[in-house]
């Protein structure tokens, strides 16, 4: 157990120094050209492409007879492009790409052929009249998965440069999930620099969390467990809302989370209730809060409480987890849990945490409160909590003076 609390007290001193870091995230990556286009008369020459950047780039030709130099770069700078001589009366076309990890900028350079007395053109006809610049066109490919969640449109060719929307639509009974670069825009629009595919995600509509019932206001879903849990938080009015933030054993959300301003006790070692160690501050031997200091009874009212330790880990084993991005098109991500014992299913919004004044973390982490202390270290108390990108979902414990969510129960029929 002391194995556990050490990796405890190591986690919250990793989120604290995420915390502390969050002014120094790095710069977004940019990459931008002063040309898209060059051309080159038949006796070839030299011409400068401006480049504005932050961070590491490459410059590579499609043609040997179109040089590019420096290959690669850091930061603001440009690049020398040389065309050699064309011996031919046919005009060519060269491809510039300048690349910087996901992003990468195209230059298209054009040679006029022997006879063309325009530097601007292509190559010369037989009579000595000016060829027309030939246009450069790309693909533009969509595709949907599954085939039968929607439609795409905007798919076909069109030319460099131009800006193309792009729209993914829903069949009934799914809701659009994401593009194939991660990117959750919808409609989106893009610059065509070059052939592009790609593919929008759909998911199915979450249909089977609707609620089982009523207690005292506020609505509970019955999935067949021991306890009927609440459909939103403490503090929310509907299941897409995050609610409010509680440290354990206070009944009010605030504005600062910290021992400080905690209810119980001004330091891990200072515990004026809830406490089962001398070591920790006034022994009473406490390990389950009083309805008087339970968010949810106090809120909520009636038969309401938060849930025990052993309450939540029923929850967690009694269910399929599943995290989704965006339930049901609400923008709201969180994990969907599905009953193995009647299919029924029970939301958790990504709420984050509070800590000291910051509230952290919405979107891809979650925290919940349960009513039990852990009476080996009686500082901190039992929760579930859960991560964006993982698929599972854990019971374990916490400072009391983290602002996590509470998500209620109220007796069952059975």
């Amino acid at each position: 157990m002391k194995k556990f609390f050490f990796y405890l007290t190591l986690l919250s001193s990793l989120i604290a120094g995420v915390i502390g870091c969050s002014d120094d995230e790095e710069e977004t990556p940019k990459l931008e050209l002063n040309a898209t286009e060059l051309t080159f008369k038949s006796e070839g020459g030299d011409e400068l492409v401006g480049v504005t950047s932050n961070t590491n780039w490459s410059a590579v030709s499609s043609e040997k007879w179109c040089e590019v130099s420096p290959a690669s770069s850091k930061g603001d700078g440009a690049i020398k492009v040389t065309a050699q001589k064309n011996e031919k009366r046919e005009s060519r076309t060269a491809k510039i790409s300048v690349v910087s990890g996901s992003l990468t900028r195209i230059v298209v350079v054009f040679q006029a052929g022997v006879g063309s007395e325009n530097g601007g053109s292509n190559g010369s006809n037989n009579d000595g009249g000016d060829t027309p610049i030939p246009t450069v066109t790309y693909q533009v490919t969509l595709t949907s998965s599954p085939a039968a969640g929607g439609t795409v449109t905007g798919g076909g060719s069109y030319e460099q440069g131009e800006t193309v929307t792009l729209k993914a639509n829903p069949s009934d009974g799914y809701v659009f999930d994401k593009w194939s670069d991660d990117v959750i825009t919808n409609p989106r629009m893009i610059t065509v620099t070059g052939d592009e595919r790609l593919t929008a995600s759909f998911e199915k509509k979450q249909d089977n969390l609707s609620e089982s019932g009523k207690e005292g206001g506020y609505s509970y879903v019955d999935l067949g467990l021991s306890v009927r849990w609440a459909t939103y938080n403490v503090g929310a009015t509907k299941l897409t809302e995050y609610g409010d933030h509680f440290a354990w054993g206070e009944t009010t959300p605030k504005d600062d989370y910290s021992w400080s301003t905690y209810k119980w006790g001004s330091h891990y070692d200072a515990l004026t209730k809830y406490n089962t160690e001398e070591s920790y501050g006034i022994v009473d031997n406490k390990i389950q809060l009083d309805p008087e200091d339970d968010a949810a009874a106090v809120n909520w009212k009636g038969k309401w409480r938060m849930p025990t330790v052993s309450e939540l880990e029923e929850l967690y084993d009694g269910c399929n987890w599943k995290w989704t991005d965006d339930l049901n098109g609400s923008g709201i991500a969180g994990y969907v849990g599905e009953s193995k014992k009647n299919g029924k299913a029970i939301f958790l919004p990504a709420a984050g945490f509070s800590y000291g004044s910051d509230r952290n973390y919405e979107g891809s982490y979650g925290y919940y409160w349960s009513s039990s202390l852990d009476s080996g270290y009686p500082n901190s108390a039992y929760g579930l909590d859960f991560y964006s990108g993982h698929i599972y979902v854990r019971v374990y414990l916490s400072s009391r003076y983290y602002g996590y969510s509470v998500r209620a129960v109220c007796p069952s029929a059975r």
